[in-house]
């Protein structure tokens, strides 16, 4: 068992950098949830429930329960079983080696270890073998190809992809920007013949982005509330073309690299 202790911090402080940060006049960092869309009928069941409480007392809440949230993701440990499922589910879904699932738990681990704690260490061939034998063989199989080599591939039922879309959740969100551009990315792609001339505006990108963000929102706790997501996305993009996943020949231009690995969900 491993507990994580995060880091305090005051409510009342959290409180007065909402009040700075409105104050200062940039309504953009302030997270604003939104519309009710449904129509909504007061409680006759509750004395004093969110009837009664204001739009503002409501917003604050509701943004303070979201940066927790998002901390508390942020802050807990990446465990081997997490980072398997996760690689089983969104690149080797039909399939892999047990050599080539540890050069990419090698891959994942160099992307993580800035960002994330990571709860295991050793040899990924060693740590692929124990995560393996924790998810059990109900969620993998583990069986030797005609060349005798050992090929690992998830369960192909409902169940079990429910089962590891658990385990695997730890780290989505680590990825959600990153993967909200790509797929934006592609969308955008004009229909051509050859991939290598195809190319997305900066501007016209990141426009989208925001607007899809939007959709994913309601599945994912994109940012915190005081961050503006905005300079977030530039942050992922400029980490996209440091690592190379995708490509820019002008400044005002974004190529996709045809190499590109990262899984997009």
């Amino acid at each position: 068992m491993r507990i994580d202790f995060n880091e305090p911090y005051s409510i009342r402080e959290l409180v007065n950098s909402y009040k700075i940060t409105r104050e200062d006049g940039n309504i953009a960092k302030v997270y604003k949830p939104s519309a009710r869309v449904l129509q909504h009928n007061q409680s006759t069941s509750s004395l004093y429930g969110t009837d009664v409480v204001c739009e503002e007392h409501r917003n604050l809440i509701e943004s303070i329960s979201r940066q927790v949230v998002f901390d508390c993701a942020a802050a807990t440990s990446v465990m081997s079983t997490n980072a398997i499922a996760f690689l089983l589910l969104t690149r080797f879904r039909n399939g892999v080696e047990e050599q080539i699932l540890s050069e990419a738990l090698d891959d994942l681990r160099n992307s993580l270890s800035s960002c994330k704690d990571i709860g295991f260490s050793g040899e990924s061939s060693q740590i692929v073998a124990y995560a393996c034998d924790l998810l059990g063989s109900g969620l993998v199989t583990r069986t030797r190809d005609e060349n005798g080599r050992l090929v690992i591939k998830p369960v192909n039922s409902v169940e079990s992809f429910i089962e590891l879309a658990y385990y695997s959740n730890m780290l989505t969100p680590h990825f959600a920007l990153s993967s909200i551009l790509l797929t934006t990315f592609h969308s955008l792609l004009p229909e051509t013949e050859n991939k290598k001339d195809a190319a997305v505006s900066r501007k016209k990108l990141i426009d989208t982005a925001l607007e899809n963000c939007q959709i994913y929102r309601y599945e994912f706790i994109l940012n915190k509330p005081t961050k503006v997501l905005e300079n977030l996305l530039y942050q992922q993009l400029d980490d996209l073309l440091i690592s190379g996943c995708v490509l820019t020949e002008e400044v005002a231009y974004i190529k996709l690299r045809l190499s590109c690995h990262l899984s997009i969900i």
